[in-house]
């Protein structure tokens, strides 16, 4: 993506030129329709899917104790791409340079085993003879360099992870984010956090024409219900008593990680038990893992649960469309319909995905759990037409709970935005699924960055 804008301002110099250059009337007109063409085909072509790449650094031993400030990735010998390095403590706790408990002291500035090496899929090079790339970095005195070839399974990608301090890193980012007033943006989407929680308040989605955008969600409803004491006792929760400290966070070109430890208010100033997790935000998706323990049978406390996740859609995502396309099954429905609808559509959730798009552009959620199904039975999708929130509607999930053994389990949200198609949200969640394949000489790894 980011070597298509170079060529659209090298065209538009042209224009200019044509423009100022004095061309007879009829064949300006010609050749500015031309180049006009030029950089919408460009514009549209770049519209694609940002699909994350994080590699371990244990996958480049010679670079192992290079300081990451003198790491890059590279396209060609002098070319960066956009990328950042996060170290990673031998407790897995990511380094992250800002915030209340930044934990900066704890990183040592150089490459490890664990630390991961982030950019994005559509930055690099189509897959070519790269002999004579590979004869360039030679040359280069000094450099230590890894040629990565990336096969995504419809596509085939390389680039360059190099020690060269001298290339010049890319000026291009597509993260900005704004800690005082908890607000996320990328090229695709924007996020408003609530404070003290790590959902958002406020949400939003860039139309396909790159600057329009639409505020389609007005805040995410979190409910949780426990029937407690064999089931004499119900006991009910929203997101308000759902409070999450973000320590700490770390904003680089590519993605925002912010680590939070969240909190049940129980009431009467009481705190439940707590869980720790890294919201992960990336140009084009958010990942937001929880890690659930349980020291002891579930059933032991409670008899049932269940938690229930819906964006409330807002006013402008009238003429949007909610559809379940691949789960056995599928609804459409469009968001404004003038029938009320509150319905529990019985089909797991897990690992298939509702939408709300109109004309490609929209959002994708996807839950991801290693929760035994036999133990999530009753679990759906939810559709609700209009929403008791003052909204148009809310679209969701509801994960049910029954008698869950001790031990330890990961239950994954991913928020996926389109711009394009439908198809863009289900060929990321392919890919979040089925991860791109990473070849480094001889040995051959995964793209982690949908690892539990």
């Amino acid at each position: 993506m980011e070597h298509d804008f170079v060529i659209i301002k090298s065209i538009r110099r042209l224009l200019n030129r044509n423009i100022s250059e004095g061309c007879r009337p009829g064949i300006s007109i010609y050749v500015n329709k031309i180049l006009a063409f030029l950089i919408l085909t460009i514009l549209l072509s770049t519209t694609v899917m940002a699909e994350p790449i994080v590699v371990c650094g244990k996958c480049f031993p010679s670079l192992l104790g290079k300081p990451v400030k003198d790491l890059r990735v590279c396209i060609e010998p002098e070319r960066a791409i956009p990328f950042q390095v996060d170290e990673v403590t031998a407790e897995g706790e990511y380094i992250c340079d800002s915030g209340k408990y930044a934990n900066s002291g704890e990183g040592n500035g150089l490459l490890d085993s664990a630390d991961e090496i982030v950019f994005l899929c559509e930055d690099c090079i189509p897959c070519r003879d790269t002999s004579a790339l590979d004869s360039a970095f030679r040359r280069r005195e000094g450099t230590v360099f890894y040629r990565l070839t990336i096969d995504t399974g419809n596509s085939c990608r390389a680039v360059y992870v190099i020690y060269d301090p001298s290339v010049s890193v890319s000026s291009v980012r597509y993260i900005y984010y704004n800690n005082s007033q908890q607000m996320l943006q990328t090229p695709w989407y924007y996020a408003q956090f609530g404070r003290e929680r790590f959902h958002f308040v406020d949400a939003g989605i860039v139309d396909s024409d790159g600057k329009t955008t639409i505020k389609l969600t007005k805040e995410l409803k979190i409910e949780i219900f426990l029937s407690a004491l064999w089931g004499i006792l119900p006991i009910r929760y929203s997101e308000n008593n759902i409070i999450c400290f973000v320590e700490r966070y770390k904003c680089g070109p590519v993605r925002l990680i912010r680590r939070g430890d969240i909190h049940l208010r129980l009431g009467f100033g009481i705190k439940g038990s707590n869980a720790k997790l890294n919201q992960i935000c990336y140009p084009e998706v958010v990942r937001v893992p929880v890690e659930l323990n349980l020291p002891i049978r579930f059933k032991h406390f409670v008899r049932e649960a269940w938690i229930e996740m819906c964006p409330v859609i807002d006013k402008a995502g009238g003429e949007f469309v909610f559809s379940i396309p691949d789960s056995p099954c599928r609804l459409r429905e469009r968001i404004d319909g003038e029938i009320p609808f509150d319905s529990l559509i019985p089909c797991s959730p897990d690992r298939y995905n509702f939408t709300v798009m109109k004309s490609g552009t929209g959002i994708g959620w996807m839950l991801l759990t290693n929760l035994p199904k036999i133990f999530v039975n009753g679990s759906g999708f939810i559709f609700r037409r209009p929403s008791p929130r003052n909204g148009l509607a809310e679209c969701g999930y509801r994960l049910v709970i029954h008698d869950i053994p001790r031990g330890r389990y990961d239950i994954t949200n991913w928020v996926l935005f389109s711009q394009k198609s439908e198809s863009e949200i289900g060929d990321m969640i392919n890919k979040i699924i089925n991860p791109a394949e990473i070849r480094i000489g001889s040995d051959i790894s995964r793209n982690i960055f949908s690892k539990p």
